[in-house]
């Protein structure tokens, strides 16, 4: 196989949300509100920039997040993106600045999503 097919499959497996239905998943999984949103680089995944709007219930949440839409491979393993995550949390409740999840409306740090034919691992956290 050549590099460029490994990097095409690479490609293939890299979600691909356009702004609008990144902020359909944000309102609809995190239950807030999106002001603003903007793509960020990423070499896997995909990541967003994102701006709430203030609103009744929203008091204690922050006003930006980091929305990352991981790849269709790795979201086949979420329990390591879980320990991950773990690992940020304590790290950041033992005063290192690291990035904090915000948990979905169900609770969860993080939410797996079938739309259409893939399933991309969503985690929203500060930045």
């Amino acid at each position: 196989m050549s590099s460029g097919n490994i990097l095409e499959s690479q490609t293939l497996i890299k979600p691909a949300f356009s702004e609008k239905e990144a902020t359909e998943l944000v309102e609809r999984v995190f239950g807030l509100k999106v002001s603003a949103i903007r793509s960020l680089p990423s070499y896997d995944d995909q990541n967003f920039h994102i701006h709430i709007s203030r609103s009744e219930g929203t008091a204690d949440c922050a006003d930006e997040y980091v929305l990352k839409i991981t790849n269709c491979e790795d979201s086949q393993n979420p329990e390591l993106i879980e320990v991950q995550t773990q690992i940020m949390m304590f790290l950041n409740v033992e005063g290192f600045p690291s990035a904090t999840p915000h948990l979905t409306k169900d609770g969860n740090i993080m939410s797996l999503e079938s739309l259409g034919e893939i399933s991309p691992l969503l985690w929203g956290g500060e930045p």
